[in-house]
């Protein structure tokens, strides 16, 4: 829902990537996110790792466009070799994923349940999504893999 298909992100070099998630509509206002997204594969260890997020926001006026933001995510995904019990590979990860805003008056009267209501739901999507494309991509590239090892794509 809230991720993004390969138009989306953009590569920016020393392994970092700039991603345009999904407009979010919130009330009368939209916001388009922005995120930099570091990966790093380290010691068998994919890691991900992003602290910056800005807004395109549109529907508010210029004085609450500079919204105090904040950004924090962390996630590392590893692959465990078969074990004597079992010859599958195996995969496991985990992702802390924080935002928070200081909304500026009056959006600041807006209850505050509702607010951390909608925040939940945009984290929930983004880890879903998030999940839904690494676990793809894996599969993306084991095929890629499989069919270059495969004895008929070598005769070809």
């Amino acid at each position: 829902m809230t991720f993004l298909d390969s138009a989306r992100i953009k590569y920016l070099g020393n392994l970092g990537w700039q991603a345009l998630l999904l407009k979010i509509t919130f009330f009368n206002f939209s916001a388009t996110p922005y995120t930099y997204v570091r990966v790093v594969h380290d010691n068998g260890v994919l890691i991900i790792d992003s602290n910056k997020v800005i807004l395109d926001v549109t529907g508010l006026p210029d004085q609450f466009r500079n919204l105090d933001l904040r950004l924090s995510l962390h996630g590392e995904l590893r692959v465990f070799p078969p074990s004597t019990i079992s010859d599958e590979w195996d995969f496991k990860g985990w992702v802390n994923l924080g935002v928070a805003v200081n909304l500026p008056p009056p959006l600041s009267l807006i209850l505050e349940g509702l607010v951390t209501s909608v925040g939940n739901e945009v984290v929930d999507c983004i880890l879903g999504a998030m999940e839904a494309a690494v676990l793809q991509g894996i599969i993306d590239d084991y095929d890629a893999w499989s069919a270059a090892r495969s004895p008929i794509a070598s005769l070809s």
